[in-house]
């Protein structure tokens, strides 16, 4: 179980990475004004080739995408601190804290928050009205979001099944109804 454990944490480890990068790149679309010139857009900045500057446009779906990206985030690095031992970092010498399916539920929840700012994204690409966002294409860090959302929710349901199996497991004591004696 230690070694399925470990690989939770890796992949826990792997999508708060991948998330990081997806969430300060500027490859979230590009806006290709002529053949020769193209910018790019992030979540928190656009680029283009005399440099990059701070996005300013306030609309309100982008604002959204960037909280939602933040809380998955915040719940993805949730996950790697419980898919670490909690005694260690807690210490705890009792197992009171049920570290499997809790990671499982962060990187559950990690993965919807990315799902929904991809669909808030793609829903405010298509729709804007900003002059500066229309004719936009998603790039890199937009599927790289969509990838780091899978993996969110296969390292959640991986962590929850195997706390699954785990709870079937014969121990010493499975045999036993009652106590000796």
């Amino acid at each position: 179980m230690l070694l399925y454990r470990g690989i939770s944490c890796i992949l826990s480890c792997i999508s708060f990475v991948l998330l990081l990068v997806a969430q300060v790149s500027s490859g979230w679309a590009v806006h290709e004004t002529d053949i020769l010139e193209a910018s790019y857009t992030g979540l928190w900045t656009t680029c283009t080739e005399d440099g990059c500057s701070f996005l300013a446009i306030r609309e309100m779906k982008l604002d959204v995408v960037r909280s939602f990206m933040l809380v998955a985030l915040f719940f993805s690095f949730l996950a790697i601190l419980c898919s670490v031992e909690s005694k260690y970092w807690m210490n705890c010498t009792e197992d009171f804290f049920m570290d499997g399916p809790v990671a499982g539920v962060f990187s559950l929840a990690s993965g919807i928050c990315v799902l929904v700012a991809v669909a808030v994204f793609d829903n405010s690409v298509r729709e804007t009205t900003e002059p500066e966002l229309q004719d936009l294409s998603a790039k890199w860090a937009y599927f790289l979001s969509c990838v780091v959302c899978a993996l969110c929710l296969g390292t959640g349901i991986f962590s929850l099944v195997l706390y699954q199996l785990s709870l079937w497991k014969p121990t010493a004591y499975s045999s036993q109804v009652a106590p000796k004696g």
